[in-house]
């Protein structure tokens, strides 16, 4: 039975076989680390390549499914002996591959693969893995090419150990005020399952801006006692933290000031990478490095409040004088009139009219900062008595500053119409007499 043990890689990262490194010794790598637990033997992604890549990494005849294909059997039956961690759909576990191609693509002289290509899009479709990763732990998976010659050649595919996933909050989603206020909000970034991996361990980066307009301005902000810094571009406003525990999660506050426009704070979190033996670099920004990138980003929106404006509708600038009769035509008319003040630009205004008999009218138009407008109707009563018209108006998309001034009415007496004689009547005188 082979041996269980622990072989650290000339990379930054472990990685569990059985049994010792074997096959060719080139530059003080050996081309196998070891074995899997089917006996497979473990590719070192760092020996260096039999032949330099050339282009990128999909731009190669790759081998579809290579575990059915037996040509890969025969050219290479030390590699392909176990199938069941392979041609699994798994959005993580695809994330992971894909990571993986990047790598080999580094190692062998390509230029990573292109996001539209099959290869990219299906890599469990490609890799086989008889290694998989686990825990803190990297994996391994190889895939097979088909030269014009007809041979076939492997590339390593290392898989990395799950992911953590790093997320940031802003909340409430939405703040109001007037230009000029300040509003604030609450921020929180996080980050799960952060494991340190060999020599490598993350931190991570949160970094806030508030978008106005096209321009972007830093926001000051402190997170688990450090005080951010601003980048280069002098836009946006950041702070490191490294390491970052396991469960990580720090809440801090942010303030910005409202503009005469909407505008929105914008945060972001990034993980940081820094490999213990190398003191003298700084942690690095690595998005790649995060299993889930939906959270990584959150916005909230920030509103000016619109100030209110007073809609009135004036005394009836034309009331029925004379006899009105059923069935005759008569206007009516009121003014509507906007006070000056609220918003600079013009306020859409709707006016409803009611009367009745069932009239109802709507009539929408806009005003200016102290301007009026009459506006006027033929009506039609088909009762006597006396007709009352409403005149209600009220301003769309802005507060009224006093609504009690907005509706007035007209009423007027109506009469039969004289030219239509009254209902025939008929009477009698019964007499009686008595002797």
């Amino acid at each position: 039975m082979l041996e269980l043990q622990r072989h650290w890689l000339v990379a930054p990262w472990p990685i569990i076989v059985w049994g010792d490194p074997h096959g060719d010794f080139r530059e003080n790598r050996y081309r196998y680390v070891g074995y899997s637990k089917e006996d497979e033997s473990v590719t070192n992604p760092y020996f260096p390549p039999d032949r330099k890549g050339q282009g990128p990494l999909d731009g190669r005849n790759w081998v579809r499914r290579p575990w059915e294909n037996s040509a890969v059997w025969k050219a290479h039956p030390d590699k392909v002996k176990d199938r069941q961690f392979d041609n699994n759909p798994d959005p993580e576990i695809i994330s992971r591959l894909q990571i993986g191609l990047m790598w080999a693509a580094w190692c062998n002289g390509y230029d990573f693969p292109s996001m539209t290509s099959d290869l990219w899009k299906n890599p469990q479709e490609y890799v086989h893995i008889y290694l998989p990763p686990s825990p803190g732990v990297f994996g391994m998976g190889v895939m097979f090419h088909r030269k014009a010659d007809g041979s076939i050649w492997y590339v390593s595919v290392p898989l990395g150990p799950p992911l953590p996933d790093f997320g940031v909050e802003l909340t409430p989603a939405e703040r109001t005020g007037k230009p000029g206020d300040p509003v604030t909000f609450n921020l929180r970034a996080y980050c799960r399952d952060n494991e340190q991996r060999g020599d490598l361990t993350l931190g991570m980066q949160v970094v806030v801006w508030h978008q106005v307009g096209s321009n972007t301005y830093p926001v000051s902000f402190t997170l688990n006692g450090v005080e951010s810094q601003v980048d280069v571009s002098g836009k946006l406003s950041y702070v490191d933290i490294w390491p970052a525990p396991l469960e990580a999660s720090y809440n801090t506050t942010v303030t910005v000031h409202v503009q005469d426009v909407e505008s929105k704070v914008v945060a972001e979190i990034y993980p940081l990478e820094k490999y213990q033996g190398i003191a003298s670099l700084p942690p690095v920004p690595n998005p790649d490095a995060d299993v889930y990138k939906r959270n990584n980003q959150a916005e909230a929106r920030v509103r000016p409040e619109e100030p209110c404006t007073d809609i009135s509708v004036v005394s009836p600038y034309r009331k029925p004088s004379g006899d009105r009769y059923v069935g005759f035509n008569t206007e009516i008319g009121a003014t509507v009139k906007r006070a000056n003040d609220g918003p600079s630009g013009p306020v859409q205004v709707r006016l409803t009219v009611t009367g009745p008999g069932g009239f109802s009218k709507v009539k929408t138009f806009n005003l200016n900062r102290g301007e009026s407008k009459k506006v006027s109707y033929v009506v039609q009563v088909n009762k006597p008595g006396t007709a009352t018209f409403t005149f209600h108006a009220v301003p769309v998309g802005v507060e009224d500053c006093a609504p009690g001034n907005n509706r007035a009415t007209v009423s007027f007496q109506v009469k039969p119409d004289p030219s239509v004689p009254p209902p025939e009547s008929k009477s009698w005188v019964e007499l009686i007499s008595s002797r």
